[in-house]
């Protein structure tokens, strides 16, 4: 087969698949788990070294859905006024059964002049669906589901 026709069927074939993909899009509405609900618990400073301050962040975090939830990843960034955003992205790997709730930390670094003000929290956590379908999407990096969480609070000392 010629060098063109084969570089043609190999093009063809992507577009035939994302097609496929894309027309089932509607199906992964109907197929999809249901939201986990996540909210900031608390907000500690555990270390100041003077220059810089550690912060915890714990995140409470519940399946609202009837299938095991697998949480993977958060990206976050947590802004205080005056300094640049500390941006960082962690893996959850948290397991959820249905109706369970669960809490995990994340560290973030702030100015320490900066201890004693409001910080705000930018997260988005993305879990794995359970079900074969949308799970297939996600592995193929077409879907990634995730829950927006956004807070502001003054860490504790």
């Amino acid at each position: 087969m010629p060098q063109n026709a084969l570089k043609n069927a190999s093009r063809n074939a992507r577009r035939t698949l994302l097609a496929c993909l894309l027309g089932a899009l509607p199906l992964a509405g109907c197929l999809a788990a249901a939201t986990p609900s996540a909210r900031v618990i608390d907000a500690q400073v555990i270390d100041d070294d003077g220059r810089v301050a550690t912060l915890r962040l714990d995140i409470q975090t519940t399946n609202n859905d009837e299938n095991t939830l697998a949480l993977r990843r958060v990206d976050y960034t947590v802004s205080v006024e005056g300094a640049e955003p500390f941006t960082a992205a962690r893996s959850a790997e948290l397991t959820l059964p249905p109706g369970a709730t669960s809490s995990f930390s994340l560290p973030a670094i702030i100015p320490s002049p900066s201890v004693g003000q409001p910080i705000t929290i930018d997260a988005r956590i993305f879990w794995v669906p359970p079900r074969v379908f949308t799970r297939s999407l996600w592995e193929a990096d077409f879907y990634k589901p995730n829950v927006a969480l956004r807070d502001t609070r003054t860490p504790q000392q």
